[in-house]
């Protein structure tokens, strides 16, 4: 698995974005990388996380393609159980993207 460096950490975000918008053609796509939007994409890229006692990092396309899958199994973040869907401003806030993480919206 290819790991970005700090260099290519822009084409991460931009292939992260392209992702999401393939896996995701019914929910809203993101039309423009913003600068909030990129920020935080870029905060999680550096961030470490803990999932079952192993240590996640989403610094490849493959980890991001990993939780699209678990994402698409959501019955609430995929509006099947409800009025309201994911939206990529959702899933890259901080706060939000730690309970998608752990599971907060796992089917019950």
């Amino acid at each position: 698995k290819e790991t970005y460096v700090k260099n290519d950490k822009s084409l991460l975000v931009k292939n992260i974005v392209n992702l999401y918008n393939e896996n995701f053609p019914e929910l809203a796509s993101v039309a423009k990388i913003t600068p909030t939007r990129k920020s935080r994409l870029l905060k999680i890229i550096g961030d470490k996380f803990t999932v079952n006692n192993n240590p996640v990092s989403f610094k490849t396309i493959d980890e991001w393609q990993g939780l699209f899958d678990w994402i698409k199994g959501s019955d609430w973040l995929m509006g099947r159980s409800s009025d309201w869907q994911l939206t990529f401003d959702f899933m890259v806030n901080g706060s939000n993207f730690v309970k998608i993480i752990e599971g907060n919206y796992d089917n019950k």
